[in-house]
């Protein structure tokens, strides 16, 4: 009698070893997935970080001023007048209200400037966007790696960080995959094309009877 196993155990042994491997390989994908999803995120929250600090020492220099200004006016205020002091004319005191206003005036407006020179650096879903819109074919994860972070040397740009952000942009259909063989390219959406889809749903829709 022989103790080969049987076709049907076989086949049995064949299944459960391919559906290991689909189950592994669906794990590492979306462990990669995560993996660049939490490249991303701690990227910009650094950025975020920065931008809180950066924030936080101009609220504390504009409150700085604000009290040396009013220590200053209080004490101008409380100052005793001698005997052989003269009075200062009231055209005089008007003006320097007027002066001291305009100081005022010109430190908020600097503020504001500086706020506004402090905004947060574009994301990377944005540069991948802005670079796709200006090529005339489709690019890799790769290519778009290579470009962005020539254009923008200051910033760390991998692959994964690439990928996923192309990806985001396709979830908002600003991006579309265009498969060249066994790679995968992406290429912009305009907008107008964007935009029609709806109207297009709505000449399609039947007309009630």
């Amino acid at each position: 009698m022989s103790d080969s196993p049987s076709p049907t155990s076989q086949s049995l042994q064949a299944e459960y070893e391919a559906k290991l491997a689909a189950d592994l390989e669906r794990n590492a994908a979306e462990r990669e997935r995560l993996t660049e999803q939490m490249a991303v995120f701690e990227k910009e929250l650094k950025v975020l970080e920065r931008n809180r600090a950066m924030l936080l020492e101009m609220q504390q220099a504009v409150g700085s001023a604000g009290t040396a200004t009013d220590a200053d006016t209080a004490e101008n205020k409380s100052a005793p007048r001698t005997s052989g002091e003269s009075k200062v004319p009231k055209a005089r005191q008007a003006k320097g209200a007027k002066a001291a206003k305009g100081r005022t005036a010109a430190s908020a407006a600097k503020t504001r400037t500086e706020d506004a020179g402090a905004q947060k650096p574009p994301s990377l879903v944005q540069l991948v966007r802005d670079y796709l819109a200006g090529q005339s074919e489709p690019k890799s994860a790769a290519e778009v790696a290579a470009d962005v972070t020539e254009r923008h040397p200051e910033r760390t740009v991998t692959v994964n960080a690439i990928r996923t952000a192309l990806e985001a942009l396709v979830a908002k259909s600003a991006v579309r995959r265009a498969p060249q063989g066994k790679s995968v390219y992406y290429d912009h959406v305009p907008a107008a094309d964007t935009d029609a889809k709806p109207a297009d749903a709505d000449q399609a829709a039947p007309t009630p009877a």
